[in-house]
């Protein structure tokens, strides 16, 4: 049996406007990994992602989705947050990811349609949107998948624990399928312990941990560490501040937490840099760690120890630099065109954090450190 992992990287092809086109590859999305083989474990119930936009999580939905039209059949409800989403989801990007996966392709029994399709196999998809409750009357749904939870209205997803929202109509029709159904939930946070923080929350809270290139330390990626020359900026001129962004993006890096100055050594001298050249081996090398949980060990043999949280969701956490496509610079360089003025913008889009306390606590730790 293949797990979701197994099979997308045997079987889906990535089209349309995406840096890495063509056959999937693990390497392009490394944490995904572990999220799609909870998919297939029979201790999990639920999986959450709160991630930065562009991280993946649609990404993650459709190698589930696809997956359960070739190989594990039932019915599915894939919620968003408008019909006009709904229907751009189905033309734009479903159906085509399905014409570009024969695999797949092969299931198809009838067109798609803005409403959903049928598959043969048994797979029966449902797109769901709000004000769209009513369409799961009397329906079976073993697999609900919330793309964007905090895109919703509240009444839409539930927050204030609306009996007719759409995403718990969704869950409590899973409730039939008893441990054989998934439920997955995605999206950018908004604020904290509210919609996917809210539902990380109740999850293992797991966060993805590198080891250092220089020292082996294992750790995760965190803003404060992010070093660059210059300073946040604040007292440049418009023009000034222009180039001030780019040098920024083109020259930071990263201090590790341990393997700075030894004692009795000068307390000045900086960590040796982690570049973005260093990045890459990082992430591929990449640990998720659930709270309650440590990694230690080499490189590529690590050892995850600990005891983790009792519940069968699983739930994940990553931000920009957990992602290939962001670099150190891009951190920064967001940092600076703000003048370092942290706002829910950077702490929802660049950090993948619910906005109050960590924006504030953010933006104030690093203004003292530069």
């Amino acid at each position: 049996r293949l797990d979701v992992a197994q099979w997308a990287e045997r079987y889906r092809v990535v089209v349309g406007d995406t840096p890495h086109p063509g056959p999937w590859r693990h390497e392009n999305m490394p944490h995904l990994v572990e999220p799609m083989r909870d998919f297939t474990d029979p201790g999990v119930r639920e999986i959450v992602l709160m991630f930065s936009p562009q991280a993946g999580k649609t990404e993650f939905l459709m190698n589930c989705l696809m997956y359960v039209i070739d190989r594990q059949p039932g019915p599915i409800a894939y919620v968003l947050d408008s019909k006009e989403q709904a229907e751009g989801f189905i033309s734009a990007r479903l159906a085509t990811q399905i014409a570009a996966s024969p695999r797949v392709a092969a299931r198809v029994s009838s067109a798609l349609t803005r409403e959903g399709g049928v598959f043969d196999g048994g797979a029966r998809l449902w797109m769901l949107w709000s004000g769209s409750p009513g369409r799961l009357a009397n329906k079976p749904i073993r697999y609900p998948m919330i793309d964007e939870l905090d895109k919703m209205a509240a009444e839409t997803r539930g927050r204030g624990r609306t009996e007719g929202s759409a995403v718990e109509l969704a869950e409590a029709r899973a409730d039939a399928f008893g441990d054989t159904a998934r439920t997955l939930k995605v999206s950018s946070p908004t604020d904290e312990r509210t919609g996917i923080h809210a539902e990380f929350l109740r999850g293992d809270q797991a966060h993805r941990f590198y080891p250092c290139p220089h020292c082996g330390h294992w750790q995760r990626f965190v803003f404060d560490r992010v070093r660059w020359d210059g300073g946040a900026g604040g007292r440049l001129g418009d023009l000034e501040l222009v180039e001030h962004v780019e040098r920024v993006r083109r020259t930071a890096w990263y201090a590790c937490a341990a393997c700075g100055p030894l004692e009795g050594e000068d307390p000045s001298e900086e960590s040796p840099a982690i570049t973005n050249a260093h990045r890459w081996w990082m992430l591929q090398r990449g640990v998720w760690v659930r709270h309650g949980e440590r990694v230690e060990g080499p490189a590529d043999a690590p050892e995850v120890g600990g005891r983790r949280l009792e519940t069968r969701v699983r739930s994940y956490h990553a931000w920009w630099l957990d992602t290939p496509a962001k670099r150190f610079g891009d951190v920064a360089a967001e940092f600076v065109k703000r003048r370092g003025n942290v706002d829910r913008g950077y702490v929802n889009r660049v950090l993948g954090e619910p906005w109050r306390v960590v924006g504030q606590a953010t933006s104030e730790s690093r203004l003292e450190s530069i």
